[in-house]
C-alpha cells in the first residue's frame, strides 16, 4: 500500500549525511550532569539534527560561496535565487528540510572493533520518507518493500535481541552467539538468512570519496537491528561526552565556574533526511541537489575545533 503524497510540497530527494568529525548541534540545556546536550526527538529521546540547523548551515554555505556558485552554475540573479530558495524576512522560502535522524550509529563492540546499529523504527522511517519520493528507481522500490516486510515480521523484537544478516562477521562467532556493546549491553544474536536490506542500505549511503571504502564495508559486514528502546539506550550511551573549560585570557588559568560537559555525535554516524520543494511557485530557485551532492557542509557549533564536518549525499 502506497502512502498518499503531501499536498503542499513534494519530496524531491533523500539526503544522506555522514559525520566526518564529531558533531555538536545543540542549544538545549540539560537538567542533569550534561550542560550542552544534543537536540533530541521529544518522544523517543533519540538525538537528532533539527531541520532548522540543516537549513541554516546550507544557507550559510551558499551565502559564503555565492560568487563561486554564480560562476560555476552561471547564475546571474543569485541573490534573488537565494531569497527565493530559503526565504526572507516577510517571505517564505520554497525549499524545506526534514529533521535528520540517525539511520546508522557506530558503537564499540567486543567483536568487530566497532559495529553499526539501527532499529526497526529507524528502518521504517527510511521507508516512509522514501515512499514520498516522486521518482524512485528499482533499488529504492525494492528497499521500501523489503523494509515493509521486515517491519511486519520483526516489530516485536525483544529488548535483549539483535538481528544480524547473512554473510556478516557474526557468522564466525563460535558457540553462543552474543555481542556486548559499549561494555554494557549484552545482546543475543539472531540471524536473518538474507542480505537484501544491508546491501541496499550500503548502496544507498555509500560515498564516492576518499576515506569511505572501509567504513562503508562495515555496514554490510556488521549491521545489527535492535529493539527501539534498546537502540535509544545504546545511542544515548554511545555519544561522545567531553569536559570543556574556559581560561582567563591574561593568566591562562581556568575561569571560576567555567567547567561544563558537552555531548557530541561520533564521527561516521549516518543520518537520513529529505529535501522538500513547495509545489506552488517553486521556480527561480537554486538547484540544491547539485550544490549539496558529495559536498561538505559545516553543521552546528565548535567549527574552530574541527567539529561538525558533514558530507552530504543526494539520493
Amino acid at each position: 500500500m502506497s502512502n498518499p503524497k503531501p499536498a503542499i510540497f513534494e519530496v524531491e530527494k533523500l539526503l544522506v549525511l555522514w559525520t566526518e568529525t564529531p558533531l555538536y548541534v545543540g542549544g538545549e540545556r540539560g537538567v542533569g550532569t550534561t550542560d550542552l546536550r544534543l537536540q533530541r526527538d521529544i518522544v523517543t529521546n533519540i538525538p537528532i539534527i533539527r531541520s532548522t540547523s540543516i537549513k541554516g548551515a546550507v544557507r550559510s554555505y551558499v551565502e559564503l560561496n555565492k560568487e563561486l556558485l554564480k560562476t560555476q552554475y552561471k547564475i546571474e540573479d543569485i541573490d534573488q535565487r537565494i531569497n527565493n530558495t530559503f526565504g526572507e524576512e516577510n517571505k517564505m522560502g520554497k525549499i524545506y528540510f526534514l529533521d535528520a535522524k540517525p539511520l546508522l550509529f557506530p558503537v564499540r563492540a567486543n567483536y568487530g572493533h566497532f559495529v553499526y546499529i539501527t532499529s526497526v523504527s529507524s528502518l521504517e522511517h527510511l521507508s516512509t520518507i522514501a515512499s514520498y519520493l516522486e521518482n524512485k528507481d528499482e533499488n529504492m522500490e525494492k528497499l521500501i518493500k523489503s523494509i515493509e516486510e521486515f517491519v511486519k515480521k520483526y516489530k516485536d523484537l525483544e529488548e535483549n535481541e539483535a538481528l544480524y544478516f547473512k554473510n556478516s562477521i557474526y557468522d564466525n562467532i563460535q558457540g553462543e552467539k552474543t555481542i556486548i556493546l559499549l561494555d554494557e549491553f549484552e545482546l543475543n544474536l539472531k540471524k536473518i538468512d538474507d542480505e537484501t536490506i544491508p546491501s541496499l542500505i550500503q548502496n544507498l549511503v555509500k560515498i564516492n570519496a576518499i576515506g569511505y571504502i572501509l567504513v562503508t564495508k562495515k555496514i554490510k559486514d556488521t549491521l545489527l537491528v535492535l529493539n527501539d528502546e534498546t537502540f535509544s539506550d545504546v545511542v544515548n550511551r554511545g555519544l561522545i561526552r567531553v569536559v570543556r573549560i574556559a581560561l582567563e585570557r591574561e593568566t591562562k588559568t581556568i575561569k571560576r565556574g567555567a567547567l561544563f560537559f558537552q555531548e557530541l555525535f561520533p564521527e561516521n554516524t549516518v543520518f537520513i533526511t529529505a529535501l522538500l520543494k513547495g509545489k506552488r511557485g517553486a521556480n527561480n530557485i537554486l538547484n540544491l541537489s547539485d550544490i549539496l551532492n558529495n559536498n561538505i557542509i559545516v553543521l552546528g557549533g565548535d567549527e574552530s575545533l574541527g567539529r561538525g564536518i558533514v558530507r552530504f549525499k543526494v539520493v
